[in-house]
């Protein structure tokens, strides 16, 4: 990302900015900023979380492996791939530990709770979110109970990197 102008590469994580001179520097979110990114934030000890991932070092975990890996931390590679986003879906039956995948990939950049996206949440909701989320990752829970259509655009959506084309009051 560049701020002002400027060509100078950063990082920003919901109200920090992140320079490659090793500076942070607090951000200010517009209004239009869903309450989400409040859950861009650190707490706690990295040490258990650390840990917890050798669970994931055992035949049979490799699907969560990789979803941690790649829905994690390869999110913010994705700018380097040639696509404007992409999906991963995980599927299998009731307490397989999909949902408590979406929270430890959501927890690599804050509070899992206040980042993952509900069933009920709305469309526009979760466009909104994936805007101010931009390469990190946006969990939703339940797809399953989505409709077809509504799923079918949504993937469209994501993979486009963009919203449908609107016009405003002013035809512009």
């Amino acid at each position: 990302k560049t701020i002002r102008g400027e060509d100078k590469p950063m990082f920003v994580l919901g109200r920090k900015i992140f320079h490659v001179d090793g500076t942070v520097e607090d951000a200010s979110l517009a209004r239009n900023v869903p309450r989400s990114a409040e859950g861009f934030r650190s707490a706690g000890s990295v040490q258990p979380w650390a840990d917890a991932t050798s669970h994931l070092n055992r035949p049979g975990m490799e699907p969560f492996a990789f979803a941690l890996s790649a829905g994690g931390f390869g999110s913010v590679l994705m700018k380097y791939t040639g696509f404007a986003g992409a999906l991963i879906s995980m599927i299998g039956a009731s307490g397989a530990g999909k949902t408590l995948m979406m929270r430890w990939i959501q927890s690599v950049w804050g509070y899992h709770d206040d980042l993952i996206m509900r069933r009920g949440d709305t469309r526009n909701a979760t466009l909104s979110r994936l805007g101010v989320y931009n390469n990190l990752p946006l969990c939703i829970d339940e797809v399953t109970n989505i409709g077809v259509q509504e799923a079918s655009e949504l993937a469209y959506q994501i993979t486009q990197g963009k919203d449908k084309a609107r016009l405003n009051r002013n035809a512009e």
